[in-house]
């Protein structure tokens, strides 16, 4: 019985070819994009979720226009921190990262040239749990 349903089924793909093609390809690319999306939803879930108290962090940015450009950035200004302090009751505390590119640094006669330098606040590590080596 089975056989049968087989038969059938190729016999259809093979008489309505165009058709055929346009549901299994509309099958095919509603599966992949299903999957896609599912894949990206829990990449974003997933993010930084090692730290403690990690569903209290938050991310401020920067979205507007400057210069006739749309501006979407990560980056605030360093008074945004006083400010989110005493205008939002519900922010208990703050900390800022700033990088400011490539930084030479020096120890005694060794100079370095080092790409990856963050400045952060002291209570940098009040708010996440990053293992130190």
């Amino acid at each position: 019985m089975l056989t049968n349903y087989f038969k059938v089924a190729v016999r259809n793909i093979l008489k309505y070819k165009f058709f055929s093609f346009i549901n299994i390809f509309g099958m095919a690319v509603g599966i992949a994009s299903c999957l896609l999306i599912i894949l990206y939803i829990s990449h974003e879930l997933s993010y930084d979720t090692f730290h403690t108290d990690a569903d209290r962090i938050y991310q401020v940015g920067l979205q507007g226009r400057m210069g006739g450009q749309d501006v979407h950035t990560s980056n605030t200004c360093p008074p945004m921190a006083a400010a989110l302090l005493s205008d939002i009751p519900a922010v208990e505390s703050v900390t800022r990262l700033n990088n400011d590119g490539p930084t030479v640094i020096r120890q005694g006669e060794n100079v370095f040239r080092e790409v990856k330098v963050f400045y952060a606040d002291s209570n940098f590590f009040d708010f996440f749990s990053f293992k130190l080596k």
